[in-house]
Order: structure tokens, then sequence, then C-alpha cells
């Protein structure tokens, strides 16, 4: 999945074994030039890796290798490759960053994963030998300079979706898929929420960013851009022979072990966090004379809420994601925030002024008594900060008791 080459595993490799490695590549780079047909006992298999203990590796990963002993092959065709520069976030976030297949020895991908604790399972597929041959000459063409190449897309084009059009484009209608007992109304946010729940701040962000085009409910192939569940469909998959149906996988292992750490519970939470704003709003309000304090806490609150809307109608219109489009997260992070927070410093505020903060609060309240039935999974993490806005936004509006039972008469 996303950022599959670990910082971590890279300085590793740059301290103790660079050298082992580029002669281990180029070992691979040679026999796969050699090699142009594999040999009636070779192998090619599925590898599903799974979760690492960062952000970047949370969803696991997928990857082919192609093992043909008769020829001392064995190496591994990896879609989860990218090029580190100076750009990378601007491009990832943009939409617009190019991951790479590359090739490397088995046995550095495995100590790889070793290394970083991370379990991996092999699936063998049954392949005859002309399928397997025209699964590695695809993945050879596939290799050219000029095809490696490709425009990465979290959801639909990934280190895990590749691989599985890989076997879908060869065998074509011999591949047939039985998705039994499945949940069938998963969308990408329920998806995403299982790997993310030691990652709330992660979820957070993403549940932001992410607009109702996440929310739809996906076919059981789009639940494989991610690595389990490829594995999970090829375990059921089976291959047309004239002869009748066989399964897809003819054997299965767990060829890498992860070693279960137990994590301590963080109270650095989002709801955890956010909850205790809201109290020391309450307590700060309790006290006398803390008014510009609690002035400059709504100035920096306001700052980044609109931030926040800035960055929504960014990723919704500028960026080529698909997934960031008609975001309801907008009827409370109202961009304008951004520059109406400094006005705040002001005792006799501008009455357009006033008048903002009152619809803002009709909107915040709003998207609560309506939260329900929001067409899109918003995060109740966010009701503590919305709390909070709809508060300071009738204290900003000059709303006092008076002139609200005047409207109410």
């Amino acid at each position: 999945m996303p950022l599959q080459i670990s910082i971590k595993l890279f300085l590793f490799l740059k301290r103790a074994s660079l050298l082992t490695a580029f002669f281990l590549v180029l070992f691979s780079f040679s026999n796969l030039k050699a090699q142009e047909q594999l040999s009636p006992t070779s192998s090619i298999s599925l590898l599903t890796c799974g979760s690492g203990s960062d952000l970047y590796s949370i969803f696991g990963h997928t990857a082919i290798r192609v093992k043909d002993t008769a020829q001392n092959l064995d190496i591994v065709f990896n879609y989860g490759t990218f090029q580190f520069s100076d750009d990378f976030y601007v491009q990832f976030v943009m939409g617009k960053l190019n991951y790479t297949l590359s090739i490397e020895s088995f046995e550095g991908f495995e100590r790889g994963y070793k290394y970083e604790n991370r379990w991996v399972v092999e699936q063998v597929l049954n392949l005859n030998e002309e399928e397997r041959n025209d699964v590695y000459q695809f993945l050879r063409t596939n290799y050219l300079p000029e095809n490696r190449e490709y425009l990465y897309d979290f959801f639909y084009d990934n280190c895990s979706t590749r691989p599985r059009d890989v076997f879908e484009t060869v065998l074509g209608d011999k591949l047939v898929y039985h998705f039994r007992d499945y949940k069938k109304d998963s969308t990408f946010h329920d998806m995403l929420d299982v790997y993310l729940v030691n990652m709330q701040w992660a979820d957070c962000g993403m549940d932001l960013g992410l607009g109702k085009t996440a929310d739809r409910v996906l076919s059981e192939r789009e639940k494989m851009f991610l690595p389990d569940y490829v594995l999970r469909a090829y375990d059921e998959a089976e291959i047309k022979r004239s002869t009748g149906s066989v399964p897809l996988v003819s054997s299965k292992a767990l060829i890498v072990e992860f070693i279960p750490i137990p994590q301590p519970f963080d109270f650095y939470q989002p709801m955890i966090v956010f909850w205790v704003l809201l109290l020391v709003y309450v307590l700060l309000a309790a006290i006398p004379f803390t008014r510009k304090v609690l002035v400059l806490l709504d100035i920096l609150l306001y700052f980044l809420v609109g931030i926040a809307g800035c960055l929504i109608l960014f990723l919704w219109f500028v960026t080529d994601h698909t997934t960031t489009q008609v975001n309801f997260d907008l009827l409370w992070a109202l961009p304008v925030y951004l520059f109406t927070a400094f006005g705040l410093w002001k005792k006799k505020k501008p009455n357009w002024l006033r008048r903002f903060y009152l619809a803002a609060a009709i909107i915040n309240v709003s998207l609560l008594l309506f939260w329900a039935f929001i067409p899109q999974n918003l995060n109740e993490v966010y009701i503590p900060v919305i709390l909070i806005l709809i508060w300071r936004n009738i204290v900003y509006s000059g709303l006092t008791r008076q002139s609200i039972k005047q409207l109410m008469a």
C-alpha cells in the first residue's frame, strides 16, 4: 500500500547491507534478462503482507513472486515502489504521484518484512506452465522503462489492484471469483476505519478529507484495493479448466511471522482532546477576567478550523482525487473562519460580522440536528468542536437572552 518503502528499512539497508542489496538486485536483473521462459517446475505466488506500525504501511501490501529453482530464479515484482523527492507530498495530495513496478530478490523482500515485524502469506497459484509463462511475460513487458510507471490512486490503482489486474488480464474469463458470506454494504470509510483503530489522529484527518463519494457501497471487487481482500478473494476463487473448475490457490503458507507487541493505551486521542478542549472553554467562561484568554483561544480555534475548511475545498476542487468531492464537513469547517478570526479583537463588531456568526451558528445547529440524515459518514469525534463553535458563534453574533425572547415573541 502507500509508502511501502519504509524509512526505517531504508536506513537499515543503507547502514548494514547496501552493497549486498545492490548485487542481489543486479543479479535479479541479469537473471530476468536471461530467463525468457519459465521451466515446467516453476511457480507463481501472490504475496500478501500484513499491516506495519506506521501510516504508510498500515494497510498492508501485495506483490507477485516468480520462482524457478531450475533456473536459479526467485524474484518479486513489486508495484509499491516510489521515487521520494522534494515534492513527494505535494504530488500525493494533488493525486499526481507516480508509482513504479520494481523487481527485487525474494531473499531481500523476505528479510525486509522480517525486519519490520510484518507477516507475509504466500498463496501459490494453480497455474499451468503456459499460464505461468503468460503471467511472467506480462510482468516482463510491464517492467519495460516505458511501462513500469503508473499514476497512483489510493482507492483505484495501487500496489494491491495492480497484481489483481495482472491475473485478470492474463487469465481472462478463466478466473472466477466467489465472494461468499461477505459483508455487502461496506464503503471506503468503513474499510479504512478497521485499519485505523489505533491511529485515531490519522483516521480523524482522513475522514475530514474524504467526501460523500467515499461513502458509496462498494462491489466486492472494488474492496480489493486492500491487500487483505485480495488474499481473501483468491482463497475463494477458481480457475476454469476443460475438465471443470479447480481452486486458484494450490497451497497457502505463512512464510514470515508477526510477533505481537503490546500497545499501551494512548490518552492523546482526538476524542479525548476535543472533549477536554470543550471543558477548558467551560472552565474559562466560568472564571472572571478571562475574556482576553478566551478571545485568543477563539482566534486560534477559528483560524485552525478555517484552514481545515480551505483544505477540504482544495481537495474537492483542485486535486484529481475523486473520493474527496462533495464534503459535508464544510458545514462546520467554514473556510471563511480563516479571515473572520482576526476581527474578534474588536470590541464593537461590524454588523456584517455579527450576522455571519449568527448564520454560522444556525448552520452548525442544523448540522447536529440532522446529523443522522447527512448522506456522508461524518466523524463524531468533531462534535465537541462543533459545540464550541455553536457557543462562540452565538457569543460573537451578539445574540442575547433578551433578543432571543424578542425573536420568540
